[in-house]
């Protein structure tokens, strides 16, 4: 239920914004850049394999070829949209997390503001917002998707944390590598790093459409209690007339 110290203003300033549920689109569009960041990400990779093995015995000072032109072309286009797609993806992100911490704090108590969680671009505040999320649902007798407190779920995130902290450690390996010049291995040790970063966006994207289908509910329920309301409201005036 709504907390008694929400404010009939503060309410009313969500009517508009539960008719469309615009959050739920701010979380798809969170999820959609994370996966250009990860395509963008296999497509340098890919790249890289081709200028290691593809080009590696290219005269040295001779003139490039077409193939080579276009190569270079490529490569660079793939960086620029690196480049670009980081902040794009970190604001969609942090404007997701902003209004869904916002909207949480209509029914509990979070332990991150809003602001913290818009600026960390990280599911840090997931289950904290995932056991508010499940005492809000349960105040009106519904069921959470995701129970913070179950096996799946400490699985799910110790996976997630696990992948993470591979994913770190590997580009750092990797890097050092490309600077002594060890580029096979460093490719090798890319492609495990793809993969340790495809299982950890999984996870992260099953977490962020858990907290948005609670959020979904959440929006349904709460647009109904308005409603009732509303009724009574009416209903109130017209008794007093």
């Amino acid at each position: 239920m709504i907390q008694k110290d929400a404010t009939k203003e503060t309410t009313d300033a969500l009517w508009n914004e539960l008719t469309v549920d615009k959050n739920l689109k701010y979380g798809e569009n969170s999820i959609f850049w994370s996966k250009v960041l990860y395509f963008n990400a296999v497509a340098i990779f890919v790249l890289l394999a081709i200028d290691c093995f593809l080009f590696k015995d290219s005269v040295e000072g001779a003139p490039p070829t077409t193939l080579e032109d276009l190569f270079y072309t490529v490569s660079i286009i793939s960086v620029i949209a690196m480049v670009f797609t980081i902040p794009i993806q970190c604001f969609k992100f942090g404007k997701w997390a902003y209004h869904t911490l916002k909207f949480q704090r209509l029914f509990t108590e979070t332990r991150f503001s809003p602001k913290v969680a818009a600026c960390l671009c990280n599911l840090i505040f997931a289950k904290d917002l995932l056991i508010c999320q499940k005492q809000a649902l349960e105040s009106y007798n519904q069921e959470a998707v995701i129970n913070p407190q179950s096996r799946s779920w400490k699985i799910t995130l110790i996976i997630k944390f696990l992948t993470a902290g591979f994913t770190i450690a590997f580009c750092a390996v990797m890097v050092i590598l490309a600077i002594l010049q060890f580029f096979f291995a460093a490719i090798l040790l890319f492609v495990l790093e793809l993969l340790f970063c495809a299982v950890y966006l999984a996870c992260s994207f099953k977490i962020m459409r858990a907290i948005m289908e609670n959020e979904r509910r959440l929006h349904s329920l709460l647009l109904n209690e308005l409603l009732n309301r509303k009724v009574d409201e009416i209903l109130a005036q017209r008794g007093n007339q």
